[in-house]
């Protein structure tokens, strides 16, 4: 029998033995099961002995209830119930620490960081990804402003973009560094070139580190935890303080969406899985591009070095929404315009352009509006949702079973909205028995839900 137990990969919630011959002293049995085959912390275990056979140490084997035998099974049935609520209230609650402490080892609360750059899309890219991380975000446009801003307040260190109007972040981080004060101050580049020659030349101009576009969240925590120093004055629980973005129109929230020319679940990444935001910033995108060809030859009958920055521009930004056929084309764009003076050669490369931007232009204005949805707020039994959400409060904790019950009612709840591809990747996660994980997109995703009580 407790050989049979070494052998099975499944999560034990509880056991109940009763003991033989063989392990006749509770404590040989619980050090057996300790150390042979529960190399993980013990699940309650009840053991049925058939003397009055105590635990020697108690404290070390909480986990386990000796009960002695004959007993009848109303009384078994009332001992389980009572144990099985005392250890999950205990493994709840050490649970609940341990997920607060991974929680605020990636809140960088208190920091205070100086974003340089002069586009407005990626400015609140950047935003969103900071308020994640409980950072005090201050917005400039351009590298003079970055200098003036220094004067101003104190940082814990600045992203500075490269390509940027009146002064360039190259030219802005040579000018901090002339200050010994600013010596030691982390300075990330934030740039769409991610040649190595650029990397150098960052690193060159005094700058710590590198960070390419698309701007990726687990890319960005990871240079920042290597170079931004939280405060000592860190804040004891991990809040999460995003800010809804203000939108002129109302998009549809659907389960997923498919559009010519955009990768949409690489662009859904960058948006850190928040449908509604994606959605908001394409058609952001959409405004601010559909001028693009105009724009672009305006600048290039003045022989603007301006045509560089829109072309630029253009490739981060597409990247930055999933769009990478024509990221790759305003790339080579950008290319042509710096080095050549052949206004030919830089139509040309324009026109190659034309038809993939019209096609991400076209695909986004597909898009339809959400009063052709079903507003799902009207339908949903706010009281059955009450406990669903209480309920999955307390068993993700308690890694129980009823949670995979309670995410098929959510699901059934939420068809036609945008929290329903939320719900699926917290249900894959409880499929893998990844409580910890479930726990975290649960409290990420229980706001949204909250909306509709």
């Amino acid at each position: 029998m407790i050989e049979s137990l070494t052998n099975s990969s499944l999560p034990w919630e509880m056991i109940i033995l009763a003991s033989n011959e063989e392990y006749a002293d509770a404590d040989d049995l619980c050090a057996v099961l300790a150390n042979k085959i529960f190399p993980r912390p013990l699940p309650p275990i009840i053991l049925l002995t058939n003397s009055n056979c105590d635990l020697a140490d108690q404290e070390k084997y909480e986990q386990v209830l000796v009960l002695t035998k004959p007993l009848l099974a109303a009384y078994l049935v009332d001992e389980i119930f009572l144990f099985r609520i005392s250890k999950n209230h205990t493994r709840t609650e050490q649970k609940k620490q341990q997920l607060i402490e991974k929680q605020e080892s990636k809140s960088m609360s208190g920091v205070h960081l100086l974003v340089a750059e002069d586009n407005e899309i990626n400015q609140e890219v950047i935003q969103l990804y900071l308020q994640e991380l409980d950072v005090q975000v201050t917005l400039v446009n351009n590298g003079q402003e970055a200098l003036e801003q220094l004067e101003q307040d104190s940082f814990d260190g600045i992203l500075m973009d490269c390509m940027m109007p009146v002064m360039d972040g190259y030219t802005a981080t040579r000018k901090i560094r002339e200050n010994s004060k600013y010596r030691d101050l982390p300075i990330i580049a934030v740039t769409a070139n991610a040649m190595q020659r650029d990397h150098k030349l960052a690193l060159a101009s005094g700058m710590n580190a590198h960070i390419a576009k698309p701007i990726e969240f687990n890319k960005l925590v990871d240079v920042l935890n290597q170079w931004i120093k939280a405060p000592k004055s860190r804040n004891q629980h991990f809040e999460k303080h995003i800010t809804d973005l203000e939108k002129t129109v109302e998009f549809p929230l659907v389960d997923g969406i498919e559009l010519d020319g955009i990768d949409t679940q690489k662009g859904l990444s960058l948006y850190l899985n928040d449908l509604e935001k994606y959605l908001a910033f394409m058609h952001r995108f959409a405004d601010k591009n559909k001028h693009f060809n105009a724009d672009f030859m305006a600048a290039l009958e003045k022989d603007d070095s301006e045509t560089v920055i829109l072309a630029h521009s253009l490739k981060g930004l597409a990247a930055q929404i999933g769009a990478s056929e024509l990221s790759l084309a305003a790339q080579q764009l950008e290319s042509v315009s710096k080095n050549s003076t052949d206004k030919n050669q830089i139509i040309n490369s324009l026109a190659l352009l034309q038809p993939e931007l019209e096609r991400v232009l076209s695909s986004i204005s597909s898009l339809q509006p959400l009063d052709k949805l079903k507003a799902p707020a009207e339908t949903i039994n706010k009281e059955k949702l009450a406990h669903i959400l209480a309920s999955l409060d307390v068993f993700l904790l308690e890694d129980d079973a009823e949670v995979l019950d309670l995410l098929d009612q959510l699901v059934n709840i939420f068809q036609d909205n945008s929290c329903l591809k939320e719900i699926k990747i917290l249900k894959k996660l409880v499929d893998k028995f990844d409580f910890d994980a479930a726990f975290i997109q649960f409290k990420k995703l229980k706001p949204s839900l909250e909306k509709y009580l």
